[in-house]
């Protein structure tokens, strides 16, 4: 399954989610559901589950060729097998979202503390900082305080640690870096950089907090214009799609900031596109839009040549493949909102 076919289940989950909807079983046969479920859920726990199942179900697959923890599989096999395997059961995609409920509500918080307390967040969080490399020379300064930053007391115990961590100057600095440094060189590349892709997906947690500390502190800031102008380099190679994902995120961002003009073309004459229309489908499930963005949105899909009201779209309707015919779902979406 490529990227797009699981940005497209991650996409129409989400809006189902947004209809009202606590599940979505009509989906619930995608391959990549669990994982877009945890991505797109507004409540991390039924999410965490999930996931829950899926890990408990590959431990076993483990132990039945007698391979019985991870470091065991990373000695056995390397860093790779052991990055897909987290990939397959959306490891990474639930350490992030934990991280998120830290940053975002604090240590403190309801909400964190009793995700905490759970069994499986607390693996999660054990296994991600005990196999998460501290140091990624592509990305990260050798000064960076990121560097050694998830550390299990971090999550669990040092309350202290966290909160002076996370408004401190050069951590927020730091955080800004990588962040723009990730965009530069991931989001400008397109495919001709995919030799790095194992380096992104490694640093993913640390870009996934930077992105975090960034959103919090500068919203304004023009590295998420670049993130949703600039497609992520080989976004096609992974089930989770930790870019794209992110990059869904950059355009709610962006959308909170600059509204609907910073994802559309200034005149007709501008042919270079700002977003990808995905993206623009997206913001239709997950934002509220004025009548006069609507409208907006409207004529700017009927002038740019690329939606036929006759096209027969029935085959991408079905398998939600939103990349097929984009145009065609912003329509239909704006058709049956009010």
């Amino acid at each position: 399954m490529c990227g797009f076919c699981s940005e497209g289940t991650a996409i129409e989950l989400a809006s189902a989610l947004a209809s009202g909807k606590v599940w979505a079983p009509e989906l619930e046969n995608m391959m990549t559901f669990d994982i877009a479920y945890l991505q797109e859920s507004e409540i991390v726990f039924p999410a965490l589950e999930r996931v829950e199942e899926q890990f408990k179900n590959a431990v076993a697959e483990l132990n039945a060729k007698g391979i019985q923890s991870l470091a065991q599989l990373k000695a056995a096999d390397g860093m790779v097998p052991l990055e897909s395997w987290f990939e397959r059961v959306g490891l990474r995609v639930a350490f992030c979202r934990i991280v998120e409920l830290l940053v975002k509500k604090g240590f403190d918080s309801d909400e964190y503390q009793n995700l905490i307390t759970t069994p499986f967040v607390a693996e999660v969080i054990t296994t991600l900082c005990q196999f998460t490399p501290p140091f990624n020379e592509r990305f990260f300064a050798p000064d960076s305080s990121l560097r050694d930053v998830f550390q299990r007391d971090w999550f669990f115990f040092d309350k202290a640690f966290s909160n002076k961590t996370l408004n401190r100057s050069d951590f927020i600095a730091d955080c800004v870096k990588l962040l723009t440094t990730y965009v530069e060189q991931w989001h400008s590349k397109g495919e001709d950089w995919e030799e790095d892709f194992e380096s992104v997906q490694v640093a993913f947690p640390y870009i996934f907090l930077s992105f975090i500390v960034v959103e919090s502190h500068y919203p304004d800031s023009g590295v998420f214009a670049q993130m949703v102008k600039n497609t992520p380099g080989h976004f096609g190679a992974s089930f989770e799609t930790l870019e794209m994902w992110l990059q869904r995120k950059a355009a709610l961002r962006l959308f909170e900031t600059m509204g609907l003009s910073a994802f559309l073309p200034e005149s007709e004459d501008e042919d270079e596109e700002k977003s990808r229309p995905p993206l623009i489908y997206y913001l239709l499930v997950k934002q509220k839009l004025n009548s006069v963005a609507k409208q907006t949105l409207r004529d700017f899909i009927l002038q740019s040549g690329k939606y036929d009201p006759d096209e027969d779209w029935s085959l991408a309707k079905k398998r939600r493949l939103i990349y097929m015919a984009p145009q065609s779902f912003i329509m239909e979406k704006l058709k049956r909102q009010p």
